[in-house]
């Protein structure tokens, strides 16, 4: 699936769910779509995915990890729910699956997480109406706060909507 497809279903799920300024509802969100959290003390994970006997989809997401991380983990498993092929009823999705950063797969829930929590035309308007081209680690730094994530997500999601690039890193 392509970045601008993604982004527009990230789009489409925040409008079905009423969503138009961040940061996110994610739990709001993610209910709204289907989508059960489960939070729960687990390691070497942040989450995974998985259907119960009904079809119903669960997402188990780490409690050990910072809230920051857990609810951009939360949208990368709604991203799994919503754009992934329809897992059998109680096939948890391999924790594997999760560590391979070069899979085409893990990098489409990624960048749903990224599209879902930070929304170009949201990023766009936060940018113009408030910072403008500030110095690159002020607008990370902001960005980061204004939308509720971690400042790697930020710098990541930036870098991809072309705000900033490797050649402003300091």
């Amino acid at each position: 699936m392509r970045a601008e497809a993604i982004a527009r279903i990230a789009l489409e799920v925040l409008a079905r769910q009423g969503q138009r300024t961040p940061p996110v509802d994610i739990d709001y969100v993610a209910s709204g779509e289907g989508l059960v959290y489960i939070l729960t003390d687990v390691e070497r994970i942040s989450g995974g995915y998985f259907c119960d006997l009904d079809g119903h989809g669960h997402a188990i997401i780490s409690s050990r990890e910072h809230p920051l991380r857990q609810r951009f983990t939360k949208a990368h498993e709604l991203g799994h729910h919503l754009l992934d092929p329809a897992a059998p009823p109680v096939q948890i999705l391999q924790p594997s699956a999760y560590r391979k950063t070069n899979s085409p797969r893990h990098w489409a829930q990624e960048y749903f997480a990224g599209s879902l929590l930070m929304p170009r035309p949201w990023v766009g308007d936060f940018i113009r109406d408030t910072l403008g081209w500030g110095a690159r680690d002020e607008l990370i730094r902001e960005v980061a706060r204004r939308f509720q994530v971690s400042r790697a997500a930020a710098e990541v999601r930036l870098r991809e909507l072309r705000h900033i690039d490797e050649s402003t890193r300091p």
